[in-house]
């Protein structure tokens, strides 16, 4: 592992970038290779795939908190109505109340993100998480409590816009997918460590566990190395290839993809990028309209509810299994479904993926619609009191399959370089602003309609995001991010140079 590397350190992958890029570009016969063709021809290599694992791995575990985060209130809130310490009109403000923290936290990145880098924003997060969870650990009072969720929400903007943004640019074609699912894995992993400390039915020592994840991420990341991409746009040509040559490995030849990110960094600074660009230029605002698309159906199939108010749902479904136990139960398997997403992801494609995963989901949010409208009507429902539970769990499953993943793989694959922060930004921003609208208006929605028919709803938004992803969404597997780029500008596959096919 590294540390982030002084500029003034004589390195042997530096040396080699140096001499080479002193040379004139027109007497250098050999041509940029191919970036799918260069991982393709020494797949298998743990060299040169390891060390991006490795800092993916460390760098998701902000993931982890962010699954914490956001199931923190379904064990611990029916604790604290139960102890008399909040209402039921105040739990509604304190689940969320951490979405509108978010929609701040994910406008301010997208700028705090062009001046400081990946690692710095990401280590420097851990402070205000660490408050945040003592707050919610030792505070009395609603009003104290939804401060510190809106302290997490903060943090957890900065988060989905950062950790993506570092995976995508240290993360080659072949395993950007892969990598990309990981943020995925660990929010359901965390989710899954938040179920399981619920167990101990204490809402302090639940808050305290989930605090230790801060800790641990601090002491790793500090090791991992900053991007390669930030590096170059602050002008560190040397911690720059000392990055990317420890993420590559040493045997890899850095210099054809250093050449491509100067280039493409260097292309940035001569257009200075604001919001406007994702009305006047034509690649950014269709991948503004699909990234944000992909996400409004991820929130409108009703995850966030779902997992907000799950042991709720099952308290009021009188199941006959435990709803802390349900819920510890359903994590497990929503993990492992995830994990297998990190492996589909770059074979069966993300269209494909999307697709299947909110046509499950709306057939579960039906089933499960239709126990609550058939218990509502006063038939008995006894026969089938295992409908919830497994409706919820084949839900999380598909979920996490395709509808969780997918928004994040795609979001950091369609937008080039120079634009990818204030992309992320504003995509992530919507993001939090549906999870915040979603999961405030459920209760009201529920009243008014009905727990039935505010399940078909979320049902029926499914479909819709099904036929949004078969008319705009391209498949991004494997393919360069320039590549991708072209198409959304309206430009013809062209065929690249050199040993490229």
């Amino acid at each position: 592992m590294m540390a982030e590397t002084n500029d003034n350190m004589d390195l042997p992958a530096t040396n080699k970038v140096q001499e080479n890029t002193t040379e004139d570009s027109t007497t250098n016969s050999r041509p940029p290779p191919c970036p799918q063709e260069v991982c393709d021809t020494e797949k298998g290599d743990g060299s040169r795939t390891g060390p991006q694992f490795l800092a993916t791995g460390i760098v998701s575990l902000t993931g982890f908190l962010m699954g914490e985060m956001v199931s923190w209130s379904s064990p611990v809130t029916p604790l604290l109505i139960k102890s008399h310490r909040i209402t039921k009109d105040e739990e509604s403000w304190i689940v969320s109340t951490v979405n509108f923290g978010a929609i701040i936290g994910c406008l301010l990145a997208g700028y705090v993100n062009k001046y400081v880098g990946r690692k710095t924003v990401l280590l420097s997060l851990c402070v205000p998480e660490m408050i945040s969870w003592l707050m919610l650990a030792f505070c009395e009072g609603a009003i104290l409590l939804c401060l510190a969720r809106f302290l997490s929400g903060l943090c957890l903007g900065f988060i989905c816009v950062t950790t993506p943004l570092y995976i995508a640019e240290i993360a080659q074609p072949c395993v950007r997918g892969a990598l990309a699912t990981f943020f995925q894995l660990f929010i359901v992993i965390g989710i899954l460590f938040t179920f399981i400390l619920g167990i101990l039915q204490d809402a302090l020592w639940i808050t305290l566990g989930c605090s230790i994840v801060v800790l641990v991420f601090f002491a790793l990341f500090l090791w991992m190395p900053e991007s390669p991409v930030y590096l170059t746009m602050v002008s560190r040509p040397k911690a720059a290839a000392a990055s990317l040559q420890w993420l590559r490995g040493r045997d890899y030849d850095i210099y054809a993809e250093i050449r491509v990110i100067e280039a493409v960094v260097q292309e940035g600074r001569d257009v200075e990028v604001t919001y406007g660009d994702f009305i006047s230029d034509a690649a950014s605002f269709r991948g503004i309209i699909i990234a944000m698309g992909l996400f409004f159906f991820q929130q409108m199939c009703g995850i966030n509810v779902v997992i907000f108010y799950m042991n709720t749902v099952f308290e009021t479904a009188g199941s006959t299994i435990s709803p802390t136990l349900a819920t510890v139960i359903i994590g497990i398997v929503q993990v492992l479904a995830t994990a297998l997403s990190v492996y589909m992801m770059d074979k069966a494609g993300r269209r494909f993926l999307f697709i299947f995963s909110q046509a499950a989901c709306s057939l579960c949010l039906i089933s499960l619609g239709t126990y609550f409208f058939l218990k509502s009507r006063g038939d008995d429902v006894t026969p089938i009191g295992w409908l919830p539970v497994a409706s919820v769990a084949v839900f999380l499953v598909m979920f996490a399959f395709g509808s969780g993943p997918v928004p994040w793989a795609i979001t950091s694959e369609i937008f080039s370089k120079n634009i990818a922060s204030l992309a992320l930004s504003l995509v992530t921003a919507v993001h939090w602003l549906l999870a915040f609208f979603v999961t405030k208006v459920y209760t009201s929605l529920e009243a008014f309609m009905g727990t039935g028919p505010t399940f078909w709803m979320f049902a029926a938004w499914c479909w819709v995001g099904v036929t949004f992803c078969c008319l705009l969404m391209p498949e991004t597997k494997g393919r360069p991010q320039e590549d991708i780029v072209d198409e959304l500008r309206g430009c013809k596959k062209k065929q690249t140079s050199g040993n490229c096919p």
